[in-house]
């Protein structure tokens, strides 16, 4: 009986070792994976429960493809009018339908990774947010743009 209770105590041990590897491994890939934009936007809400603040091309995103998952992040700007945001979809249609929105307004800067060098992005986003790092924003040295699905502030 002992014999078997030491078993599992080594077997509960293993795996609550072996768990969170596990669990941080899955998190790595689904962040790694699909579309992942930059943009920089005007802010929209009134900053209340019913309408709080938020990049306003994550709310125009929302309201032409209800339905659609979009993970975002986001920091304000220096003058607090703009938004960095960062957003990660599985859709290349949501990411279409960025551009389009973004082209539409003369205020948005829309990064898609590839298009766009790492030097061309930092220098439109450092023109609104003088201190901005990839590194801090993206909490990562990677060079792509590693988001987290949460909002972000200084």
């Amino acid at each position: 009986m002992s014999c078997n209770a030491g078993r599992h105590v080594i077997l509960v041990t293993f795996l609550a070792i072996l768990a969170p590897l596990f669990l941080n491994a899955q998190n790595m890939a689904r962040h790694n994976s699909g579309e992942v934009v930059l943009v920089v936007c005007p802010l929209a809400g009134k900053g209340t429960a019913d309408d709080p603040i938020r990049p306003a091309i994550v709310a125009a995103l929302k309201r032409v493809m209800p339905g659609q998952p979009i993970e975002y992040r986001w920091i304000p700007s220096d003058d607090g009018k703009l938004a960095v945001v960062e957003i990660r979809t599985a859709s290349l249609e949501l990411v279409a339908e960025g551009g389009r929105i973004a082209a539409a307004a003369a205020s948005t800067k829309y990064f898609e990774r590839g298009k766009q060098s790492r030097e061309e992005v930092l220098s439109e986003i450092r023109k609104v947010r003088r201190d901005f790092q990839f590194e801090r924003f993206a909490a990562t040295s990677d060079t792509r743009f590693v988001p987290r699905p949460q909002e972000v502030r200084p």
